[in-house]
């Protein structure tokens, strides 16, 4: 199930950890409206930025499996993906978007 959170002062709500809603199947990443989620959380996935959001986390960890030659999807390291993910410009919050920003 996606959890929602308050993000402060830069948006009202937003999906935090998507935890295996990109992932339904080995070998496969969903985005947009396609992904699997409760009712609650829908209308917010549903919305366009959030699509765009979903694409790029999307692309950016398949970009990342091809680099390694590797499909195998539930593989890819988060801290990897986020690390990636900031450095592009996206904001996955200000507490990952600054941990990041301090590491690299």
């Amino acid at each position: 199930m996606m959890r929602m959170s308050p993000f402060g002062e830069r948006s009202s709500f937003g999906i935090c950890r998507p935890d295996d809603q990109l992932v339904q199947r080995p070998q496969i990443i969903m985005a947009g409206r396609a992904i699997s989620t409760d009712r609650a959380t829908q209308g917010s996935a549903r919305v366009m930025p959030n699509c765009f959001a979903m694409g790029e986390a999307a692309g950016t960890a398949a970009a990342i499996l091809a680099g390694k030659g590797s499909c195998q999807t539930r593989s890819i390291d988060v801290t990897t993906l986020q690390s990636r993910l900031v450095r592009q410009g996206a904001w996955l919050g200000d507490d990952i978007n600054e941990r990041y920003r301090e590491e690299g």
